[in-house]
């Protein structure tokens, strides 16, 4: 089962240009730290998502963001994010283009 879902709504990240993404968490899925080279805008939809930032996936930062929270990440900021009991659902503003890098040794917690 796939535990992380993305699809593109609109633009393209490999072009030079503004990127709108929708991603999906199943519930109990952590995604490890991770960084992107263009800063991140990211709204919650659905569920609440659990944010933090380091270089390893640590449960004590997290933070709880629920529906209509909007979270900004600077580009080259490692951060990773986690779901409890309830799925999320997030919109993310990117600008190509982009990418994601797992953070060397960066593990899930899970």
């Amino acid at each position: 089962m796939t535990r992380v879902k993305s699809a593109i709504a609109w633009g393209n990240s490999t072009d030079s240009e503004l990127c709108i993404l929708f991603g999906k968490m199943n519930p109990g899925t952590a995604f490890p730290a991770h960084t992107h080279p263009d800063p991140r805008i990211t709204t919650v939809l659905a569920g609440t998502m659990y944010y933090g930032i380091g270089e390893q996936f640590d449960r004590a930062e997290l933070r709880p963001y629920p529906v209509g929270t909007v979270v900004y990440t600077p580009a080259g900021t490692p951060h990773f994010m986690w779901t409890a009991g309830d799925e999320s659902m997030m919109q993310e503003t990117e600008v190509g283009p982009t990418g994601l890098s797992f953070v060397a040794g960066a593990e899930s917690g899970q």
